[in-house]
């Protein structure tokens, strides 16, 4: 297993790894979004984690998000971005799912 504290996205096995944001519907967790930062970003995230400083402010435009299975990254702060992280119950489009913390 990876350190918690790798910036996504990161080599795993040879593959590309990112953030999984899991939720539940009072049954099986399930995974909501991905979420993966831009070059400049994960530098910069890197650089704060190994000084043990503070994480800097986020620029919106360095956070991507998508579902599981999709091909296509959108910007985490556009009107996609934000529907896509309000992750509602797959059988009832009505409730909000409750995010599942470690």
């Amino acid at each position: 297993m990876d350190s918690a504290t790798q910036v996504a996205p990161f080599q795993h096995d040879g593959r590309e790894a990112v953030q999984c944001y899991v939720f539940t519907c009072s049954k099986e967790p399930f995974v909501g979004y991905l979420l993966k930062y831009s070059p400049n970003c994960k530098v910069e995230l890197e650089k704060a984690h190994a000084l043990g400083a503070k994480i800097p402010p986020l620029n919106p435009t360095d956070i991507f998000v998508k579902k599981p299975g999709d091909k296509v990254w959108v910007l985490a702060g556009s009107s996609a971005g934000t529907a896509l992280t309000q992750v509602r119950c797959p059988n009832t489009q009505d409730q909000m799912a409750e995010m599942v913390l470690p």
